[in-house]
C-alpha cells in the first residue's frame, strides 16, 4: 500500500540517493519506544524497517517517536545537496520538493484518504514567504515532506513548518494577496499531473465518455479522422483531420495545433485568459510555426467554432 511514509523513503532514496536506514536514523527519536525496546534499535531489522516505519501507517507513529523535524530537515537537506553533487544542487533539490515530490506526497495522501489541499496550500505559502535566504526555500519544503511523510497528518507537518518559519527564520507563512496569487497563475505551473483526460462539454453540459489522453511519446491526436487507438474524434465538422495533439513532456502537459483550418485556442481555468494555440489558417503566416502550449487541469481547450474539451487531471 502506498502511504506517506512509503513515498517520503522512496523519494529521499531515489532522488537524494540516503537509503531507508540512513534516513531513519535522522528521522527517529533516539528515546522513543516500541513495545519493550528503543525504536531506534530496530532500525537494523530489515522486515520491521520495512513494515512499521518505512510503509508506516498515517497515525502509527505519533510525533513523539520523531526527532525535530528542523533539525532532520536541515539534516537531510545537506546530504542530498552532497549526494547530487554538482553546481545546480541547490535549485534542483529547491525545485523538486517544490514540483515531483509534491505530486508524490499528494498522490499518497489521497490514496490514504486524506486532504492534499493542506499540504498544497503550505507549499503555496511557503513559495510566497519573504526569507532573509532564498537557500532556507529548499529547506521549509523538506521539512514539510519528511513531517507529512512520518506523521502521515497534511494539518500537523503544515503546523510543524509553521513553527519552524516563525522560530528560526524569524518568517511567516502567511496568506498571499489577491495580487500575487493571481500574478501567479498566470506563471503556468511547469509541473502538470501524471495523467489527464479530456472531457467533451456540449452547450455547457459534460458528454461522456471522458478521453484518457496516451502517456505515450505521441500523445493523442484530437481531429475528425483520427483513427489511433489513443486518439479522440469525437469532434464538430469544423474540426480538421488532424487538428491537435496533446501530450506529456517531461512534467508538463502539451498542445499544439498540427496546421488545422479553423484553428484552437484554449481559456485558462484559473485566469480565464484566453490563449491562442494556432490561429485559422486563413489569419497566419504561411511559413510560421506556432509553438507548443502548457495546459493544465481546468483548462478549456477549443477547437473550431464548436468543440470544446474539458482537461481533468487524473488521480493515479
Amino acid at each position: 500500500m502506498i502511504t506517506p511514509s512509503s513515498e517520503m523513503y522512496s523519494d529521499l532514496r531515489e532522488f537524494g540517493g540516503i537509503t531507508n536506514r540512513d534516513a531513519a536514523r535522522t528521522l527517529i527519536s533516539p528515546t522513543a519506544c516500541y513495545g519493550d525496546m528503543l525504536l531506534s534499535s530496530r532500525i537494523l531489522d530489515r522486515p520491521f524497517l520495512s513494515t512499521k516505519i518505512v510503509h508506516a501507517k498515517p497515525g502509527s507513529l505519533g510525533a513523539s517517536c520523531f526527532q525535530d523535524f528542523g533539525v532532520s530537515s536541515q539534516t537531510l537537506y545537506a546530504h542530498i545537496l552532497k549526494n547530487l553533487g554538482d553546481a545546480d544542487a541547490r535549485e534542483r533539490a529547491s525545485a523538486h520538493y517544490a514540483g515531483p515530490a509534491v505530486q508524490r506526497m499528494c498522490s499518497a495522501l489521497a490514496a490514504c484518504g486524506l486532504d492534499e489541499n493542506i499540504y498544497t496550500n503550505t507549499v503555496r505559502r511557503i513559495e510566497a514567504a519573504r526569507l532573509a535566504a532564498e537557500s532556507d526555500r529548499g529547506v521549509l519544503f523538506l521539512h514539510l515532506f519528511i513531517a507529512c511523510g512520518c506523521l502521515g497528518d497534511p494539518a500537523a507537518a503544515a503546523l510543524s513548518t509553521e513553527r519552524f518559519i516563525e522560530g528560526k527564520l524569524s518568517a511567516a507563512l502567511s496568506t498571499q494577496s489577491a495580487s500575487a496569487a493571481n500574478a501567479r497563475r498566470t506563471r503556468r505551473e511547469p509541473q502538470g499531473p501524471r495523467r489527464v483526460g479530456l472531457l467533451r462539454i456540449i452547450d455547457g453540459a459534460a458528454k461522456p465518455p471522458l478521453h484518457v489522453v496516451s502517456t505515450a511519446p505521441e500523445g493523442t491526436v484530437i481531429g475528425s479522422l483520427a483513427n489511433g487507438a489513443d486518439d479522440i474524434a469525437d469532434v464538430d465538422p469544423s474540426v480538421s483531420r488532424r487538428h491537435l495533439r496533446v501530450w506529456r513532456e517531461g512534467g508538463a502537459w502539451m498542445a499544439r495545433g498540427l496546421g488545422s483550418t479553423n484553428g484552437s485556442y484554449l481559456v485558462s481555468g484559473e485566469t480565464r485568459e484566453k490563449i491562442t494555440i494556432e490561429p485559422p489558417k486563413s489569419e497566419r503566416p504561411a511559413d510560421e510555426d506556432w509553438p507548443a502550449v502548457q495546459i493544465s487541469n481546468s483548462d478549456m481547450l477549443c477547437l473550431g467554432a464548436s468543440t470544446r474539451f474539458l482537461v481533468m487531471a487524473l488521480a493515479d
